[in-house]
């Protein structure tokens, strides 16, 4: 057993339970200074052997390439990044997140997390491991945790599943497919509770996009200006994310 399959199943048994975000149905507590070290050591290279930008390595893991826009530039971050360390701030509750683009007008980040990744990497040890027992690793189980709906800390029950799809703007199929191949394609609100993110940010809104079972996230985070724009920038996304 790796170092990190071992890291990670202390992770789940130490703390499972606190204070924490839960992400495909995982119990984190990111604001423990001892969570955040291991999350350090699961999370990253712990060879040093890493030299290139996680967010096309793990886009690849879900069979996804990535082609950059000169619309925006990207935070070519060799680990995950907070969106913001500041715990007032609602974009906390995301956690980690694969790179940080930011639209050249200034009034658009895009705030992209590979949920796939973590299901191909860590699903199939997390489900079949004693310790752990079954973990639902589905999308809903962030969406509900992103919405704050139901119990904290839970796995989205089938009913809440069915609840939460009221609160989203599903695409047809053909739209999925032109905006990034995939199977399937969502839209919902991120509640921003009339706070800003980097003073002028105050409005966010989250695309998921699924193939074979496997999403992408992508957190659009907008001024009060740029809302009223979300059509544009959600447009302009075409051909950056695509599925094989």
């Amino acid at each position: 057993m790796t170092r990190k399959i071992l890291l990670l199943l202390l992770l789940l048994v130490a703390f499972r339970g606190a204070n924490a975000q839960a992400h495909h149905g995982i119990v984190v507590d990111t604001t423990n200074a001892k969570m955040k070290k291991l999350l350090s050591l699961i999370t990253f290279d712990t060879t040093g052997m890493r030299k290139t930008p996680i967010l096309p390595d793990d886009l690849a893991l879900i069979s996804m390439t990535f082609t950059p826009s000169e619309e925006y530039s990207v935070s070519d971050n060799i680990h995950l990044v907070y969106v913001s360390e500041e715990k007032e701030n609602p974009l906390w509750r995301l956690g980690m997140v694969h790179a940080i683009l930011t639209h050249r007008d200034g009034q658009c980040k895009i705030a992209a997390y590979v949920a796939g990744a973590d299901n191909v990497r860590y699903g199939r040890m997390l489900k079949d491991n004693p310790l752990t027992g079954k973990i639902s690793m589905t999308k809903y189980n962030r969406i509900k945790s992103d919405l704050r709906y139901g119990k904290d800390y839970a796995a989205a029950s089938k009913q809440e599943i069915e609840d939460l799809k009221m609160m989203m703007t599903f695409y047809p199929r053909d739209t999925a497919q032109a905006l990034f191949n995939a199977d399937e394609m969502l839209v919902y609100p991120f509640n921003m509770e009339g706070k800003a993110y980097e003073t002028v940010f105050t409005r966010t809104r989250v695309v998921v996009a699924e193939k074979n079972g496997l999403e992408l996230f992508l957190y659009l985070i907008l001024t009060d200006r740029s809302i009223e724009r979300f059509d544009e920038y959600f447009s302009g996304i075409k051909g950056m994310f695509q599925f094989d």
